[in-house]
């Protein structure tokens, strides 16, 4: 056997050796690679989960929950149409969350859809119940806005999550699901109770746990 021969054998058994190395790596990190995303995500979401909620009442007439480690801050309205204004933050994540709402001389939501210019498309504008009314959910400028109406009164939810949409996508949803309207407070600070099925007490802030 000639030496040229013998070398040509040692060449190709050696790029042989290597491509059945390289091909062996490659398939380990395929089978790798989601196991450790899926791990991630799972992560995140019992993250959520696992939080302990504070449920916030207005005095104007509505509660909902949120998680305990936000902050609520009640924002000085420099439009007197403005009873309630919101600012929901925290200090770990960016974004905020922001409620507001104001009187209106609108009958239905559909009609403040019109006036502002947007399609009621189902592929852009979500359809959903906020408590007990029909609201609209739709994505403008990066932010997500729930609105919707009630006797007068324009409810708009505002989320702007910056870097952190997943999380504040979580908090609007939860607060979302849990709103509701209560007896609102008098001007002398008490209930304005019409039944006598509404005899508890309400505080501003009360702990719940999930």
């Amino acid at each position: 056997m000639s030496k040229k021969l013998v070398l040509a054998i040692i060449v190709i058994l050696t790029i042989a050796v290597i491509s059945t190395v390289i091909v062996s790596i490659y398939k380990k990190q395929k089978i790798i690679s989601p196991v450790q995303n899926t791990k991630i995500h799972t992560s995140q979401s019992d993250s959520f989960s696992s939080l302990k909620f504070k449920e916030y009442l207005d005095p104007s007439g509505y509660k909902f929950q949120y998680p305990e480690e936000l902050f609520v801050a009640t924002k000085e309205a420099t439009d007197k149409n403005v009873y309630s204004s919101l600012d929901i933050s925290s200090a770990k994540k960016t974004g905020n969350l922001l409620i507001t709402i104001k009187n209106s001389d609108l009958q239905t939501i559909d009609s403040w859809l019109k006036t502002n210019n947007i399609t009621a498309d189902p592929a852009k504008v979500k359809k959903l119940n906020l408590a007990d009314l029909d609201a609209y959910q739709f994505s403008t400028d990066g932010k997500i806005k729930t609105v919707a109406l009630d006797q007068g009164a324009l409810i708009s939810i505002v989320v702007n999550p910056k870097q952190d949409k997943d999380f504040w996508e979580k908090v609007n949803q939860k607060l979302i699901s849990s709103f509701a309207f209560i007896a609102p407070k008098t001007s002398n600070g008490q209930e304005n109770i019409t039944t006598s099925e509404n005899n508890d007490d309400i505080i501003l802030e009360e702990e719940v746990v999930e």
